[in-house]
């Protein structure tokens, strides 16, 4: 009993198996139609030329541009830039306030210190060319030899924009030399 119970399950899984092999038989064979379909619209698309009226669409993009060119000269030609630094402009929102301020800080802080500078550096000079003024009269009124030097060493430098008032300080001070001298003569 038991051998014929197997035997009927046996016979029912081969009867079983060979419907499925018959089936997968079947569906390679549809799977090889269908790929040599695609391959054929696939040639087909390929070898496929669509003819489109391009004239038609360059025609009327160039009609456009040609509109947009002649919208476009009609128009002004001039653009005027206007600069304007403002000091308290009122387009600041509240957000922006620091770095503006930040800004307009830093600005005036370097304003103000090249200010300074100059101011400093031209006094400085300014006190220079008195210390050579004293020295050139103390040398001019204490040597007679050194005067001659000295004029010739100014004339040599006469191109020079600090030698000619320099020249023109000596020259003061040779006046007042020789009023001095005729003075005391008299």
């Amino acid at each position: 009993m038991n051998n014929d119970i197997i035997k009927e399950v046996l016979s029912e899984l081969i009867a079983e198996n060979k419907n499925h092999q018959k089936e997968i038989i079947f569906l390679t064979k549809a799977l090889e139609t269908n790929t040599n379909n695609l391959q054929d619209i696939y040639m087909y698309l390929s070898n496929l030329k669509i003819n489109i009226p391009t004239k038609l669409f360059v025609d009327k993009l160039e009609n456009g541009i040609n509109k947009i060119e002649s919208v476009v000269a009609k128009q002004p030609k001039e653009i005027l830039q206007e600069k304007k630094i403002l000091l308290f402009p009122d387009t600041i929102s509240n957000e922006n306030i620091f770095r503006f301020l930040y800004k307009k800080t830093l600005q005036f802080s370097l304003i103000g210190l090249v200010i300074f500078l100059t101011i400093k550096y031209s006094s400085q000079m300014l006190t220079e060319n008195h210390k050579y003024k004293q020295v050139y009269e103390y040398i001019y009124y204490s040597n007679d030899n050194a005067k001659g030097y000295l004029e010739n060493l100014l004339k040599s430098f006469e191109n020079d924009s600090i030698s000619r008032v320099m020249i023109n300080e000596i020259d003061a001070i040779k006046k007042n030399a020789n009023l001095k001298s005729s003075q005391s003569h008299e």
